[in-house]
């Protein structure tokens, strides 16, 4: 486990993952909407299957924002 893997509940059944600057975007949309989304935040590689997939479980579908190249994104598909 690590302090920079956690994951914030919120409402709805669409997840965000959000990895670097991409999580800020998503606190601040927040803040904005003034609502609270289930966001997983990952900020380790490799990143935390068990808590990936206990996230997704609950999820009817996951969006992920992350800095540039789709590197997360991909490594999500293939769990």
């Amino acid at each position: 486990e690590s302090p920079f893997n956690h994951i914030e509940e919120g409402e709805g059944k669409v997840g965000l993952v959000a990895c670097g600057i991409g999580y800020a975007f998503v606190k601040e949309a927040e803040k904005i909407l003034g609502k609270k989304f289930p966001i997983l935040k990952l900020g380790t590689l490799p990143l935390p299957k068990n808590k990936v997939l206990q996230f997704a479980r609950k999820m009817d579908k996951l969006v992920v924002y992350e800095d540039s190249e789709a590197v997360v994104e991909g490594i999500l598909k293939q769990l």
